[in-house]
């Protein structure tokens, strides 16, 4: 099997042409030059994904296309967004990404397969019936302020625990509410994998706390996101404080070695082979965070922060504890707010405009993308709106969607003047490793001009240009050191040669320096109307995510998707597992597009082979098992086929290709009624009007089909609809 599918992706591959979105005419997204705009068919579709997780049905297309004849598109589109916001797999997909955003494992299945409508009683194992999940499920569905993902002091979840997490949410939350019932796993579960009765039937909680409660806040006081941010004897939690700053002020820090600190001992201090640490040498260590100036910059924000967990290893405990919010803001300024809790900690932070700045952000890359242009003008504009629409994201992400940078074409080839909003986190990363170290002390990077003055801006442009060997290929680099937390990826000095080239531009497109500083030679393969490709992950031009896929396949093979719920249900009673089930649990997950909890990032940039393979194995056991549960209950194949070949084939001899499928010859059909069928399935899974080059996509389709030998009915569509999806249409919006 594994060989046949390799042969099938690869020859696939190859049959399939460039692909077609570059060929559009030069755009710019900002300045006096109007933007490519989408299609409105394919406005509707990036809509629905980026809503929903899934394509509209063609009966939207036809609605669309009276909705505009009317000259109704607009109410039209506001309708979609109300309809699309308010349904279960926007719940799910929204989930998706916070639990990207606070990474934690990614779900298997899409958020909103097992939990949709909450009874008394659950009876499917689930790892979403957790107290976070649950939390994040009741905002995005209720409306509530988005500040509830951080001040919320209201939760369900599920006991005994199922998958998630190791410390059951009742065990986590015993000693703050010692009235809970006593749970049958206590605190930590008996045995992995252990559910209990043969029903797996749980019981659904609510838990409420006051609200000035100081000790509880949201999210972060989930035994979730204790359990993924666990607390060491070194770490002192500030693992936890880092991922306060990370996602609550877009603040993310990473851990800096000095050149000639010895690695082999760090790794010793945080992992001791014995327990011979003492209080002298755990307190040398801790002198080193507030004398060490590399690492200081860091320590002043996160020590401050983490004494609010002190008290809370693995369990939230029945005391506050009081520490402080500290951070120097981009301006000069220094925010300090001593708290009496992690509760007053999160409100604390919520005041603050950086906070605003960065939940905004966080929008913008989920439903814009990261990749395109965010002035510091345009990032006001938005905050302003945030507030007016009390901080709620139905609201906030009605209007980001009806947004000029919403509604442009991402996908072609376009006009891209770097900003230093967008060069920004690379040098707040230096500023933050370099403070305070008196033997190379640089001037806040994260503010125009550097040094104060244009005059010490010029030079200190130069000195960068040097440092980072942004003139040559990297290899003579002195920063940032081989040895340090992080390093500049290809694409951050791409994006930092292109900005110097083009003037260091500040956020209003003014140049600060003069061109000439740069080698024009360094900058050629980075110039504008560059080829705008997909990638895994927040762009303007993304792939589908695997879950946004699942969500495809249960629309499209709702029978046999039932197969897959019903297995779920029922697993340990059914000694056989459906082979459409194992897809719907892939072994390489990495290769998925999962964005990794660990670096925030996808483990890779697009789909690889193993995607491919992945992809196809989906679609030919979701086809297969398709069409056996519809011979099943004797239902018409007509969905696959389309009106117009129903039409013409309605009490003819191909009448029979209706009833019986799997046993009618492809090669009996007429050519003209192979492309009809092949237009309906391209058009039912990229969408009506939306690919320029869904002529050439039914060719290839059609090719696919023509390959095997002697195909019947049913095999041929799954060539087509194999060919089909592993186009760039179908995987990228």
């Amino acid at each position: 099997m594994k060989i046949i599918l390799s042969i099938l992706v690869v020859t696939l591959l190859q049959i399939s042409c460039t692909r077609p979105y570059h060929d559009q005419p030069e755009i710019t997204r900002y300045g006096n030059k109007s933007a490519n705009l989408m299609s409105p068919q394919a406005r509707l579709r990036k809509l629905s994904l980026h809503l929903r997780g899934f394509p509209p049905r063609l009966e939207e297309y036809d609605l669309l296309a009276a909705s505009l004849s009317r000259g109704q598109g607009q109410q039209f589109y506001k309708s979609k967004i109300d309809e699309y916001q308010n349904s279960p797999q926007h719940f799910g997909k929204m989930m998706d990404r916070l639990d990207e955003l606070f990474g934690v494992s990614a779900h298997f299945l899409p958020a909103e397969k097992f939990i949709n409508d909450l009874p008394d009683k659950v009876t499917t194992t689930s790892q979403g019936m957790n107290s976070m999940d649950l939390l994040f499920r009741r905002i995005i569905k209720e409306n509530l302020d988005w500040n509830s993902l951080y001040l919320g002091k209201e939760y369900q979840f599920v006991y005994p625990a199922i998958f998630f997490p190791q410390i059951s949410d009742i065990g986590f939350y015993n000693a703050i509410r010692p009235d809970l019932p006593p749970s049958d796993d206590g605190v930590v579960r008996k045995k992995s994998g252990q559910y209990g009765d043969e029903k797996f039937e749980r019981n659904v909680m609510s838990l409420s706390f006051a609200t000035n409660d100081d000790r509880v806040a949201g999210a972060i006081t989930t035994s979730r996101f204790f359990s993924r941010y666990t607390t060491t004897l070194l770490n002192k939690n500030r693992k936890r404080a880092a991922a306060i700053f990370r996602i609550l002020l877009c603040d993310d820090m990473k851990p800096i070695i000095p050149a000639n600190e010895d690695i082999s001992d760090l790794v010793e201090k945080s992992f001791p082979k014995t327990d011979s640490k003492t209080t002298t040498t755990i307190k040398t260590d801790e002198i080193k965070h507030g004398t060490q100036q590399s690492c200081m910059a860091c320590h002043q924000k996160l020590d401050p922060m983490g004494e609010t967990f002190r008290l809370s290893g693995t369990v939230m405990s029945p005391e506050a504890a009081p520490g402080a919010l500290f951070y120097p803001t981009n301006d000069g300024r220094a925010v300090h707010v001593p708290v009496t809790g992690i509760g007053h900690l999160t409100t604390a932070i919520t005041q603050q405009h950086e906070y605003k700045q960065c939940q905004v952000r966080r929008f913008w890359e989920w439903f814009i993308g990261k990749d395109v242009p965010l002035s510091h003008q345009r990032l006001e504009t938005l905050v302003r709106e945030f507030e007016n629409g009390g901080r709620r994201p139905k609201e906030f992400i009605s209007y980001l969607v009806q947004q000029s940078e919403f509604l442009e074409d991402q996908s072609g080839t376009f006009a891209h003047d770097t900003t230093f909003m967008q060069i920004k986190p690379i040098m707040k990363q230096c500023t933050n490793c370099h403070a305070g170290i008196t033997t190379k002390s640089i001037p806040n990077l994260a503010q125009l001009p550097f040094g104060g003055t244009m005059d010490r801006h010029q030079e200190w442009i130069k000195k960068i240009i040097r440092a980072l060997d942004l003139n040559g290929n990297g290899s003579a680099a002195t920063m940032p050191p081989r040895d340090s937390g992080w390093k500049l990826s290809e694409e951050e000095r791409n994006d930092l040669r292109y900005w110097i080239a083009k003037g260091a531009q500040d956020d209003g497109g003014n140049k600060t320096i003069e061109v000439s500083l740069f080698s024009a030679k360094a900058v050629t393969h980075n110039e504008p109307n560059q080829k705008k490709t997909g990638t895994f992950g927040y762009a303007g031009v993304r792939y589908l995510s695997s879950n946004d896929i699942f969500r495809w396949l249960s629309q499209k093979f709702p029978m046999a998707y039932l197969v897959v719920d019903e297995y779920n249900k029922s697993k340990g009673s059914k000694n056989t597992e459906p082979e459409v089930v194992k897809c719907s649990y892939p072994t390489d997950q990495r290769a998925l597009g999962y964005i990794s909890p660990a670096t925030q990032e996808p483990a890779f940039k697009g789909p690889s082979l193993a995607f491919a393979k992945w992809l196809a194995k989906c679609i030919l056991t979701f086809t297969k098992t398709e069409f056996e549960e519809m011979r099943k209950v004797n239902q018409p194949f007509d969905k696959f086929l389309g009106k117009k070949v129903l039409e013409k084939t309605a009490g003819g001899p191909l009448e029979e290709m209706r009833k019986a499928p799997e046993t009618f010859s492809w090669s009996k059909i007429p050519q003209d009624l192979q492309t009809e069928i092949a237009t309906h399935l391209v058009q039912e899974s990229i969408g009506r009007n939306v690919a320029a080059r869904e002529d050439q996509i039914v060719k290839i389709a059609l090719i696919a089909a023509d390959n095997l030998k002697s195909p019947m009915v049913t095999e041929a569509i799954q060539r087509i609809l194999l060919a089909t999806i592993l186009q760039d249409e179908f995987l990228t919006y």
